[in-house]
């Protein structure tokens, strides 16, 4: 068996598990907010059968070609604001649109009098994250249940989230009216953001600082744009540092630049989750959380994350996540890029290409 097809079963397993814990976690609860960069199935949602539900969503333009695509999913199949007043917000949920949205959640217990739970999910409302079935294939997401007090600021967090102007609310006609106050800005102490108090960015540069042996990363998007970038490049000559990034040819410049530094690569097409994991072999700790390694993740909008530290039973699964993977993979070289300007060369001058069996054309 290939090992692209090998990977594709595993997402495709770990989909169809996804899937079934949240409808067994969500379902039938009196209130509940999803959070999601885009939405683009809605049957899920449609599933949970909720009393109240909000859907908390990125008002970015999700058709428009930049960087990178906004999620794994092709970009017509993602909705915008008159499809989702036609469908979802017609009549199961409360649906708001907020600038730069990326935070990925679900969260029961949106009122005070209710016993909140919550999980950090990476991916979106979208075939690729949550339909086994797709015929494009699956993402590779993380799913992390959060503790009881975890699950506590994740609701401080939507409350508050509620106090701030959306770009665009597509609400059906009910309103939702939640005993307590709202608060206007929560003192968060375990929950990782970027907005208002850019925590996430500095747990992460806390976490390769003290590092001692090796540092994992995963990430949809990686740009050389950041501090956190910078500071996981100078560490990779005498840290161990191994990164498992999607197939993406806006990676590589980045990927190239930490490559060249020592760092080991692998690409994992679909690769959607984004964990930064220490001293995985030893006494790990990590961070694990909604936001890619790039500026706009790090500095720019609503992302979310939490600190596992030493002894997070949790750990086990984030390291399981990546060790699974990377057993599919073996490791990218710049003499892959080198073998492939030879060749590209060598053609335009009509010339036999010969590369060293040792090289991978790509």
């Amino acid at each position: 068996m290939s090992e692209r097809l090998e990977l594709s079963q595993l997402a495709k397993a770990e989909a169809r598990r996804h899937r079934e814990s949240l409808l067994q976690l969500f379902s039938g609860q009196p209130s509940c907010a999803i959070g999601a960069f885009c939405l683009a199935d809605e049957v899920l949602v449609r599933s949970l059968e909720t009393d109240v539900l909000y859907v908390n969503l990125a008002s970015n333009n999700h058709q428009e070609k930049g960087r990178l695509a906004s999620s794994p999913d092709p970009r017509h199949q993602l909705k915008g604001k008159a499809q989702l007043k036609d469908g979802l917000a017609c009549d199961v949920a409360m649906v708001r649109a907020f600038p730069n949205h990326h935070a990925k959640y679900w969260l029961a217990g949106l009122s005070e009098l209710e016993a909140p739970k919550g999980v950090l999910f990476s991916g979106d409302l979208t075939p690729s994250a949550l339909d086994p079935e797709v015929p494009a294939g699956n993402s590779h997401e993380l799913m992390l249940v959060l503790t009881d007090s975890e699950a506590v600021e994740l609701r401080a967090f939507v409350r508050w989230l509620m106090t701030c102007r959306p770009a665009t609310e597509v609400l059906p006609k009910r309103e939702l009216l939640l005993p307590g106050s709202l608060p206007k800005l929560p003192n968060f102490k375990i929950l990782l953001l970027t907005q208002p108090n850019k925590s996430l960015k500095r747990e992460v540069l806390a976490l390769i600082a003290e590092a001692r042996n090796s540092i994992d990363v995963t990430s949809w998007a990686i740009a050389a744009d950041n501090e956190v970038f910078a500071q996981l490049k100078a560490v990779a000559g005498h840290k161990r540092v191994r990164v498992l990034a999607h197939d993406e040819p806006d990676n590589r410049r980045a990927l190239l630049e930490l490559c060249q530094a020592g760092a080991e690569i692998r690409f994992c097409p679909g690769m959607h989750a984004k964990v930064w994991l220490a001293d995985r072999e030893s006494n790990p700790s990590a961070v694990v959380s909604s936001a890619n390694l790039f500026s706009d993740g790090l500095e720019v909008g609503f992302e979310l994350g939490v600190r596992l530290v030493p002894g997070d039973v949790r750990l086990e699964e984030v390291s399981e996540f990546i060790k699974s993977r990377e057993a599919h993979l073996n490791p990218w070289s710049p003499l892959d890029v080198e073998a492939v300007k030879t060749a590209h060369s060598l053609k335009q001058h009509g010339k036999p290409v010969r590369v060293a069996p040792r090289l991978k054309l790509f």
